[in-house]
């Protein structure tokens, strides 16, 4: 992720300008890969669950659709039979 990637930047120069040591800059790249990767974890358990509700939500959508042709499928049957 970028913002992790800025961060270890940022480290890094600050390595290179001698303010921080390699056991600090590899501590901070850890820390910046457990937060990119917790942060794709919760992206995509929210990408699934939006796809199983956007799913059940056309479902209900079509099933109501199909009973509402059907219920005017027997009225004009209803009808025809009266004429």
């Amino acid at each position: 992720m970028l913002v992790a990637q800025g961060i270890v930047t940022k480290l890094q120069d600050k390595e290179d300008s001698g303010k921080v040591s390699d056991a600090e800059l590899q501590e901070a790249r850890c820390r910046s890969d457990v937060v990119t990767y917790s942060v794709m974890a919760e992206a995509q358990h929210f990408h699934q669950h939006r796809i199983t509700d956007f799913r059940g939500y056309v479902q209900t959508y079509l099933n109501a659709q199909i009973e509402f042709h059907r219920m005017v499928c027997y009225v004009f049957f209803v009808i025809l039979s009266l004429v």
